[in-house]
C-alpha cells in the first residue's frame, strides 16, 4: 500500500495567535519602561540646565554681587521669553519649561544687590522633588522644598 504524502504549509490560526499573543505582551513591557526612561532623561536635562544656570551666574559674578540676577528680567520671574535677561539664561529656563520642569531661583537678599542664591529645577519624575544648587557650593538632587536661599539638606 502506497502512502500518500502530504505537505502542510503555512501555519495554523492557533500558532499564529499565539505569536501574535507574545509580541504584544513584549511591546507593553518596553512602552512601560520607555516611559519611565523619558521621564529620567528630561530630569537630566533639567539638572544639566541648572548646572549651567549657575556656571552661568558664577561666570557674571563681579565679586560683589551676581549681576544676572540683580535686574528686573529673567530669573526673577520665572520663564519670560520678552526678558531682559541675558538670552543664555533665557534659553535655559525655556529648556527646562520645554521638558515639563521649571526653574525657580531665590535670591538673598529679596531686593538690592544679591549675594547669595539657590536654583532649583522641578523634576518631572516627581512633582515633589527638586534639584538645587546654591552660591555658597551646596547641592540636592532629593530636596523636597524650593523656598530657601541655601540647598535644604
Amino acid at each position: 500500500m502506497k502512502r500518500i504524502h502530504r505537505s502542510v504549509k503555512g501555519f495554523t490560526l492557533v500558532e499564529l495567535l499565539v505569536v501574535i499573543a507574545i509580541i504584544g505582551i513584549l511591546a507593553g513591557i518596553i512602552l512601560v519602561s520607555l516611559s519611565n526612561s523619558r521621564s529620567k532623561a528630561q530630569d537630566v536635562k533639567i539638572i544639566s540646565d541648572v548646572k549651567q544656570i549657575r556656571t552661568q551666574l558664577e561666570a557674571d559674578y563681579d565679586g560683589v554681587q551676581y549681576v544676572d540676577l540683580t535686574n528686573t528680567g529673567g530669573l526673577f520671574g520665572g520663564f519670560d521669553p520678552n526678558s531682559t535677561g541675558t538670552s543664555t539664561l533665557n534659553n535655559l529656563l525655556g529648556d527646562a519649561f520645554a521638558q515639563g520642569g521649571a526653574i525657580k531661583v531665590v535670591t538673598s537678599p529679596l531686593s538690592g544687590p544679591v549675594v547669595g542664591y539657590a536654583v532649583y529645577g522641578q523634576l518631572v519624575s516627581s512633582s515633589t522633588l527638586y534639584f538645587c544648587l546654591d552660591s555658597i557650593g551646596g547641592s540636592n538632587q532629593q530636596a523636597t522644598s524650593n523656598t530657601g536661599t541655601t540647598c535644604p539638606q
